[in-house]
């Protein structure tokens, strides 16, 4: 499966299949938050494409600051499957890449 971050991610924009690239982008991410959540608001089904509209919530670990904001998950299925996953942190953008809104 290939997943990664938009272009609103600068520094870990792009999409990879290498597991360890992933992993590395996905811990360098993290590495700032005390405690980092995502959870899924709502699914919109768009063909071939899944929008998970996401709320994201989090503490800096040397700030303290709170973060409660909204985003979304573009999810690319074939045959039932998961293929590729891009982390919008704009759903009209993630809207618009699955062909929904623009």
């Amino acid at each position: 499966m290939e997943w990664g971050w938009s272009e609103e991610f600068p520094g870990l924009r792009g999409v990879s299949r290498d597991p360890e690239a992933r992993s590395r982008r996905l811990r360098e991410w993290l590495s700032p938050w005390e405690n980092w959540r995502c959870e899924a608001e709502e699914f919109v089904s768009a063909g071939e494409f899944v929008v998970v509209l996401t709320r994201y919530t989090g503490r800096g670990k040397e700030s303290g600051v709170t973060v409660d904001t909204k985003g979304a998950h573009l999810w690319t299925m074939r045959n039932g499957k998961a293929v590729r996953l891009v982390v919008f942190s704009s759903r009209e953008k993630a809207l618009e890449a699955a062909g929904l809104r623009g």
